[in-house]
């Protein structure tokens, strides 16, 4: 205001005295003392516990923690239940696995240092199913502890990035990438947050033949944009009810009148916005995509 300004003042390592200058409307004004103190500065010395997962109490011990102190663990809230001037108590909800910096913050002294950490532990303990198929399109559930629901984790399989589909703080699920192997292959499902952490399940998912489906031919190769084309898939290894096909990402309706079996599906093409030539994918239930030849014969046009 014309009378007052309020600000906060920078960290420095430096104590004594320190100019307090205001400048306005290009005008310096006389300055003023301003006196850094280790004496009158909130210091964390520890906090316990030091590591853990999932809902935590913690307790924080140091000194000049004022009247009302306000706790932060990295960019997340630590919801103050006690406190002294040498003592806080905290609760802190699921944060993602990772360290973090514990910094109190007094109205009366400003922040305090935050080289003490807390450090939320990234587990992984299961992944489900434990094989599937080389076309990819399993849906992963992977549970564990300290998962990122704020910036999706990345999750790989045998290296390639599994498709996160939802993510809660003990289980995250995502679709496997496709595998050009054949016969089995073991891979390790590796999971990396934004804070660096990451955990390795080795071998915990098999891509195996036996559970891919082939998608060998379409019929017609060709339909409008507008949908309405009812074609015919031939393959092996589909389910006798509940696949679905989907051509650059239009579901591909398997209607009442049409037709599923272990070899064979007919479906109705939905609109597409633009033309395209892709493979048609086709999701058997409980074992992901069916395999697509490279040479073009499972293609659709749309036109």
């Amino acid at each position: 205001t014309a009378g007052s300004v309020t600000c906060l003042t920078l960290a420095t390592a430096a104590e004594g005295d320190a100019d307090f200058v205001v400048t306005s409307n290009g005008v310096e004004f006389p300055a003023v003392s301003f006196t850094y103190s280790t004496s009158k500065t909130p210091t964390v010395d520890s906090v316990s516990p030091s590591s853990g997962t999932g809902a935590q109490s913690l307790t924080i011990a140091g000194s000049n923690f004022g009247a009302s102190p306000s706790v932060s663990v990295g960019p997340y809230e630590c919801v103050v239940t006690a406190s002294t001037s040498d003592s806080i108590s905290c609760d802190l909800a699921p944060v993602a696995g990772g360290d973090y910096g514990v910094l109190v913050d007094t109205t009366e002294y400003g922040l305090s240092n935050d080289d003490v950490e807390y450090a939320s532990e990234l587990t992984a303990s299961s992944v489900t199913p434990s094989s599937g198929s080389f076309g990819g399109g399993s849906l992963l559930v992977i549970t564990g502890t300290g998962f990122d629901t704020e910036t999706n984790p990345t999750v790989t399989v045998c290296d390639d990035e599994c498709t996160i589909v939802s993510v809660t703080d003990t289980e995250i699920q995502c679709r496997t990438p496709a595998n050009s192997g054949s016969g089995t292959e073991e891979c390790t499902v590796s999971i990396t947050q934004a804070s660096g952490k990451s955990v390795d399940l080795a071998d915990q998912f098999t891509y195996d033949d036996a559970l891919t489906p082939q998608v060998l031919s379409v019929s017609p190769k060709r339909g409008g944009t507008g949908g309405g084309t009812r074609i015919t898939i031939t393959g092996t290894g589909f389910a006798s009810s509940g696949n679905k096909v989907f051509i650059d990402g239009s579901e591909c309706d398997i209607c009442a009148d049409c037709s599923e079996s272990a070899t064979e599906i007919t479906c109705l093409t939905n609109s597409h916005d633009g033309c395209i030539e892709v493979g048609v994918t086709v999701e058997v239930p409980d074992q992901g995509y069916g395999q697509t030849p490279d040479d073009g014969s499972a293609d659709f046009y749309y036109i």
